[in-house]
């Protein structure tokens, strides 16, 4: 089996990247959610049942309710479930990026296995060789027992590591397969070689991955989402406005009348103080986190860089 063989099954089978649709999925639909206007309210109220000058009292049927958004509020709550939107779709890119070098990485680790099982055949064959000369050297008395003994002993010594590497083939094999996303898949032989390996330049390889790789991004739009919150909790002190209407049929005059109303709560003790204090919290979280993601991503490219040069 080829490499990007491997590859295109994992991309289109492996259940990580599915779940990571998903995940886009549902911040589109917390995006969608957010923008979305309050639904009105319809009710009635029948007051004043049995009055002696009206027994059928005072009837407000209907009466509709609605709240009308002020400050921009449900723009500014999209922009929020915006960015976390760019996080899910980085995230299924980071996922893409991890399932494709996992399955590469595998891959490579069956074929040199498989590679260091051929070349210990062939070190097992001279070494036999080399016994079976050694032993006609002291059947001859031309050299000393001890060093038939040595013979015999790397004969054994190679013959073992074949052996151990034998019995690794199938783990890394069902490895492979469940690296792939699927762990029934038949892997066969692992298809080569190593042609002309890359040369990388450790500083340029880690100012490509800060800059692109997926994670860092995605930390670096978590403050433009910190920021758009912050700006979200500052228009929450202004109040909504209730607006109700209705009809309304009075028995005790006989006279039908209709009823307007309008109602906002007044921001005196609450201002959203807190909400606003935590968001410019998050801001400043999410800026370290940035940091954070980039020290991690360097101290990853500089270990993967040195196992790849030795």
């Amino acid at each position: 089996m080829r490499v990007d063989e491997l590859v295109q099954l994992a991309v289109g089978r492996n259940p990580r990247l599915a779940k990571a649709t998903f995940a886009i999925d549902a911040a589109q639909g917390r995006y969608v959610q957010a923008g979305l206007y309050p639904n009105p309210t319809l009710g009635a109220n029948w007051d004043e049942i049995g009055d002696r000058t009206g027994p059928g009292g005072i009837v407000n049927v209907p009466r509709v309710t609605q709240e009308i958004v002020t400050g921009r509020k449900l723009t500014l709550s999209q922009a929020v479930a915006a960015r976390e939107v760019d996080q899910a779709t980085l995230a299924l890119m980071r996922e893409r990026y991890a399932v494709i070098g996992g399955v590469r990485g595998a891959f490579y680790d069956l074929y040199a296995l498989e590679k260091r099982i051929a070349a210990l055949d062939e070190i097992v064959g001279l070494a036999g060789e080399a016994t079976k000369t050694g032993q006609t050297l002291l059947d001859n008395k031309q050299i000393a027992r001890l060093d038939q003994v040595q013979l015999e002993v790397e004969l054994a010594r190679f013959r073992s590591q074949a052996e151990a590497a034998r019995r690794e083939i199938p783990g890394a094999r069902r490895r492979l397969a469940a690296v792939v996303g699927d762990p029934r898949l038949a892997v066969g032989p692992a298809a080569g070689p190593f042609d002309e390996l890359p040369v990388y330049d450790l500083d340029r390889t880690r100012e490509a991955v800060l800059a692109t790789h997926p994670e860092a991004r995605a930390a670096r739009i978590g403050v433009d989402r910190a920021q758009a919150a912050i700006r979200r909790a500052e228009v929450e002190p202004i109040p909504n406005v209730t607006f109700t209407t209705g009809y309304v049929k009075q028995y005790e005059n006989r006279s039908n009348d209709f009823s307007f109303g309008l109602s906002a709560p007044i921001p005196t003790w609450n201002r959203n103080q807190g909400n606003i204090r935590a968001a410019k919290a998050e801001l400043g979280e999410a800026i370290q986190e940035v940091g954070r993601v980039e020290n991690d991503l360097a101290e990853k490219v500089a270990a993967a860089h040195r196992t790849y040069a030795a």
